[in-house]
């Protein structure tokens, strides 16, 4: 009796080993079988709105050849970047990018500013929308780049009450920078703060923007030309941009302030026509180029008083032409001239000196 039962429990046991076995062995073999042709593994997805990132992962897109899958629907989705960088280095058949959150970077190849681009309007300009129900700051880096899109880049901050929208426009290295600020009015044509205008920028091409407030220009020009909105204006303050020596001036009035970096060879101010009041309040100590202020108007009708601080050229010409010239501030041009043209009179107070190693010349039809 004892015999037969551990007969029976000893084949039991190896049973159920040579079962394990088998199990085991199974678990490790999976067999695969090719499907027919235009077969494909059909799965039920909920809508998919879009493909979202946190800014840690790498999602590269590429715009290959389409494959025939037989019935089915392929759904466009938009791509929306929460943190971190876009980066497009191919032609790819979209043409809207949408940055939805803080410190992104879209970064284009230099392709996609080519004319038929797909990023590009029918007029070849590429446009960025900023979100009117919040602040944008946006960066355009023209670094390396020596061509911007034929039709432009243009930038609408978008508008909304307390919004402060920004453009920087940085890293491009011109001859001659051509700065317009626009006329505005409001419904009863009278002038109102202007914010847009245009870039031009030699051999690069234009960068136009609307519904901005502050605007900084932080590359370099040899030559930089402020052109005023028409109109009257009792406002304008050409001045430093309130950190020393940073090589950074700035000009404000009825029109977004403007930064910029110092140019090397000249600042030319152009009043846009219409009776200005300028104010010049000094300029960043390490500027170091020529200082004109033009009228554009057939008769000169501008005020123009140098104040508050002294201003320094270092070396530049300073050219001056208006109805009337207020000398209230030393002047310093380290052997530059100094031309004062003024249809009603020139004046200077005890603190407004002018010290040159160059020409000082005074024209005037009324007083001096």
């Amino acid at each position: 009796m004892i015999r037969s039962f551990l007969q029976h429990l000893r084949l039991t046991l190896s049973r159920r080993a040579r079962t394990s076995a088998k199990l085991k062995k199974r678990v490790h073999h999976l067999r695969l079988r090719s499907l027919e042709d235009r077969r494909v593994l059909n799965a039920s997805l909920a809508l998919v709105t879009g493909v979202e990132m946190s800014g840690g992962e790498t999602l590269n897109i590429h715009d290959g050849g389409m494959q025939d899958l037989g019935l089915g629907d392929v759904q466009s989705v938009d791509l929306v970047l929460d943190s971190g960088t876009w980066t497009v280095d191919a032609a790819l058949d979209v043409n809207r990018f949408e940055l939805s959150a803080d410190m992104k970077t879209l970064s284009l190849d230099h392709s996609l500013f080519d004319d038929g681009s797909p990023i590009l309007t029918a007029s070849h300009a590429f446009l960025i929308q900023g979100d009117a129900a919040t602040t944008d700051a946006l960066v355009i880096d023209l670094t390396n780049l020596d061509f911007v899109p034929s039709g432009g880049i243009s930038f609408a901050g978008g508008e909304s009450d307390g919004d402060n929208d920004s453009l920087t426009v940085m890293g491009y290295d011109v001859t001659v920078l051509n700065l317009t600020h626009n006329a505005e009015t409001d419904i009863d044509g009278n002038p109102i703060a202007s914010e847009s205008g245009s870039l031009d920028l030699t051999l690069l091409g234009t960068i136009s923007f609307t519904e901005i407030e502050p605007l900084a220009l932080a590359g370099n020009a040899a030559d930089l030309i402020i052109n005023l909105p028409a109109g009257a204006d009792a406002t304008v303050v050409l001045s430093d941009d309130g950190t020393a020596n940073d090589n950074v001036s700035q000009i404000d009035g009825l029109f977004e302030v403007t930064t910029f970096t110092n140019p090397t060879s000249s600042l030319t101010i152009n009043d846009g026509t219409g009776v200005k009041s300028i104010s010049v309040e000094g300029l960043d100590a390490m500027f170091a180029a020529d200082v004109s202020i033009l009228e554009d108007d057939a008769t000169p009708d501008n005020a123009v008083t140098f104040q508050t601080n002294d201003t320094e050229t270092g070396g530049g010409d300073l050219t001056v032409e208006a109805d009337t010239i207020a000398v209230n501030a030393a002047i310093t041009t380290a052997g530059g001239f100094v031309d004062f043209d003024a249809e009603t009179s020139i004046t200077s107070t005890a603190d407004g000196d002018i010290t040159t190693s160059g020409d000082a010349i005074g024209e005037d039809s009324g007083d001096v």
